[in-house]
């Protein structure tokens, strides 16, 4: 554990030097949700990633999507997926970004003690 903390300290420095490279984004990402560092770590470098390009390809926007959630950021999602929708109205992976935050929502994460 303490050699990915080293790592995620040698990376964020890494990325803060070179700021356009996504790639050391990326892998900062990666590393802060194998630390099991609070989700919104993972979401802001993400979101960087995201806010870098016109047009984020349809991977990235659907992790974007997936980190939000993590985050308990649902508003960030429903966007996404709601806009993958208007495209293709059977977008099963769509339709999953759309409906996980709602189920979340509704459906106890622990059983109810009777």
């Amino acid at each position: 554990m303490a050699n990915l903390q080293d790592a995620i300290q040698n990376l964020a420095l890494l990325t803060f030097i070179e700021n356009d490279n996504l790639e050391h984004k990326r892998e900062l990402t990666q590393l802060y949700l194998q630390a099991h560092e609070p989700p919104q770590k993972a979401l802001d470098t993400f979101a960087e990633i995201i806010n870098a390009s016109t047009h984020p390809s349809r991977d990235d926007s659907l992790y974007y999507a997936q980190l939000s959630i993590t985050a308990e950021q649902a508003e960030i999602a429903i966007p996404i997926a709601r806009n993958f929708l208007a495209q293709d109205p059977l977008d099963g992976e769509a339709w999953l970004f759309l409906l996980k935050p709602i189920l979340k929502a509704v459906v106890p994460t622990k059983p109810a003690s009777y």
